[in-house]
């Protein structure tokens, strides 16, 4: 992955590519804060390096506990 990777924004339609989810998991997963979002406006993205992260930390489609 290069730099431009790592800074690029992506949808939660990308995301989902990435994580073999439909989108759909995606954002009620970023509401719920269990994967790192980023609000631009009305819109939620995903930093491309804080998703590889978060995969490579174990990631957790789990909720969390209170």
């Amino acid at each position: 992955m290069n730099n431009n990777d790592k800074e690029r924004l992506l949808k939660a339609e990308d995301v989902g590519a990435r994580l073999s989810v439909p989108a759909t998991w995606v954002y009620a997963a970023a509401r719920r804060g269990l994967i790192p979002s980023v609000q631009v406006g009305r819109y939620v993205r995903f930093r491309s390096a804080d998703i590889e992260a978060w995969i490579a930390q174990g990631g957790s489609a789990a909720e969390p506990t209170e």
